[in-house]
């Protein structure tokens, strides 16, 4: 998984996890208990990245890829509540990276050090017969250089993303043998700089889903969406040159709708099959628009505690800021394994095949690799190694260009 490039001392920030962990009374093992049904949980993970590539540049870059070791720390405190008609389950990170100039360029990197803040929130209401009451919010904030974007590159800037649900529903039976619900979807993207408002966007989603399980594990679903993209902001051209307005966004907006249904059936006790296929309608106010096809499909295997797999494949259609659209098919590997209650090797994989179209149109084939193992090293300490690899084709200057990217990274977790 990419390493966001989150801007602060973050050396500053170890030690002050350090200090408020040592300060931590003692807890018991799922943190400290509040009360009876209400846990409050600190932790902190401190750790080190090395990259050889931190500006993901293709090999023939004029300066050409350059690598460094970066430091982490993530404070985080999480509080819980589990009564049988109401659950709460929020908590707080605070994301730091700083680069250590430790790699072979004359240029310092300090000025991609970053820092983020996420704060997320779930409450889920239940009343009798099954009547439900859902609400979610995920909000990130971050000041950082954005590597997945050009104008990023040259022009850093404060960003928030936040995502909030409410839905309402039913769910019955041990199995969600009837689960069904409407809901609203908001998704903002916020950039605090006015100069760089244009990028405000802001999205209204109309939520539906329906399941219904014929055989305790076997089932159909069926999930809507019908919803809108706006940027409600003009673009302040004067920032760039005239040769430059072309790759900037549309700054339009969208009406969208799609569908999907199909087979979400347990084959055996521990092996489940999901096949769902449907159509999906984007119409964009100027240049290219998307009908067609959307779907996933997949097997799972679930021995619960013990481990899980998946092998799938998806297609999605979703909006993009400097073009109109991204059609995106994906195919996974993604498994776990727990040995001994101590141990936890996993590994995921996936191969991306992108097509973007709208205002600047291209393709990009992507593929990612990730092996981890999870170490617990006592009851509230334990420490993850991890191995990325990414590679990239993209035809976005109008010629294929390969990048790569090797990463490891060793943390050591905090949990109380």
């Amino acid at each position: 998984m990419r390493c966001p490039k989150l801007v602060g001392n973050a050396s500053a920030i170890v030690i002050a996890s350090l200090i408020f962990l040592s300060f931590v009374p003692k807890a018991g093992a799922e943190g400290m208990r509040v009360s009876a049904s209400s846990v409050f949980i600190p932790s902190a993970s401190v750790g080190l990245r090395y990259d050889d590539n931190i500006l993901f540049v293709p090999e023939d870059d004029p300066v050409g890829p350059q690598s460094d070791l970066m430091l982490l720390a993530v404070p985080a405190l999480r509080f819980k509540i589990n009564k049988p008609n109401i659950k709460l389950n929020t908590g707080y990170e605070l994301r730091t990276l700083t680069y250590m100039d430790v790699g072979d360029s004359e240029e310092s990197h300090s000025k991609y050090n970053a820092i983020g803040h996420a704060g997320d929130l779930a409450l889920v209401v239940q009343t009798n017969p099954g009547f439900f009451v859902e609400l979610e919010n995920a909000t990130e904030y971050r000041k950082s250089t954005w590597e997945e974007e050009w104008y990023q590159r040259y022009y850093p800037t404060s960003q928030v993303h936040a995502d909030s649900q409410v839905k309402l529903g039913v769910k019955r039976g041990p199995y969600r043998n009837l689960y069904t619900y409407i809901g609203y979807q908001n998704i903002w993207d916020y950039k605090p700089e006015r100069d760089l408002s244009f990028f405000d966007r802001i999205q209204h989603r109309g939520l539906l889903e329906f399941n219904f399980r014929f055989l305790p594990r076997s089932g159909f679903v069926v999930k809507g969406m019908v919803g809108q993209v706006s940027y409600p902001n003009p673009a302040d051209l004067s920032r760039f040159s005239p040769d430059q307005w072309g790759q900037l966004p549309s700054g339009y907006g969208a009406f969208f709708y799609q569908g999907v249904g199909g087979l979400d059936s347990y084959l055996t006790s521990v092996l489940r099959i999901k096949l769902l296929g449907g159509y999906a309608v984007w119409d964009y106010e100027r240049s290219d628009d998307y009908q067609g096809f959307i779907g996933e499909g997949g097997l799972f295997l679930d021995f619960e505690q013990r481990g899980q797999a998946s092998l799938g494949y998806r297609r999605v259609v979703d909006d993009r800021i400097m073009t109109n659209y991204r059609l995106s098919d994906v195919v996974y590997l993604d498994a776990w394994a727990l040995i001994a209650r101590r141990v936890k090797p996993r590994l995921y994989a996936a191969y991306h095949i992108r097509s973007y179209r709208g205002i600047n149109s291209y393709g990009e084939n992507f593929l990612t690799v990730e092996p981890s193992v999870w170490v617990k090293l006592t009851r509230r300490f334990s420490s993850k190694l991890t191995y990325s690899y990414e590679g990239m084709v993209s035809s976005a200057g109008g010629a294929d260009v390969a990048r790569t990217r090797n990463a490891v990274a060793l943390e050591l977790l905090f949990s109380f």
